[in-house]
């Protein structure tokens, strides 16, 4: 595509970088866009990958202090599902959907919790 062209793509790992090597990598943005965000059947890490990995950066958005956070989440709806899906899964749903809060809650953190400034979409699953 055209546009990619205009990006500057970089790389951190956002669960064992330290604050300053996701600064150095994030820069100072205008916005922050967060689709992170993993499946697997080990509950830490679906909190790991769901919420610390996002908590991470929006947190560097915010010390670079981000005017705009967007944040791909899950729907309430999967939420609300998870007692009747998977019984034997319970835990894993619960990691899953902790870790969204947090991450939501992070996005929110990183424009001072201005809902003017936030936006989180909240979507059913999402494969692919």
């Amino acid at each position: 595509e055209s546009w990619s062209s205009h990006v500057k793509w970089a790389a951190v790992d956002l669960l064992n970088a330290d604050a300053s090597a996701i600064d150095a990598v994030l820069g100072s943005p205008e916005s922050i866009i967060s689709c992170l965000g993993v499946v697997d059947s080990n509950p830490d890490i679906l909190r790991r990958g769901n919420g610390a990995a996002n908590v991470n950066a929006f947190a560097a958005a915010k010390r670079a202090r981000v005017k705009r956070s967007v944040y791909v989440s899950v729907a309430a709806e999967v939420a609300a599902c998870k007692e009747n899906w998977l019984p034997f899964a319970k835990e894993e749903f619960g990691a899953y959907f902790e870790g969204k809060r947090l991450a939501e809650e992070a996005a929110a953190d990183a424009v001072g919790g201005d809902a003017t400034k936030l936006c989180i979409v909240k979507p059913t699953f999402i494969y692919g």
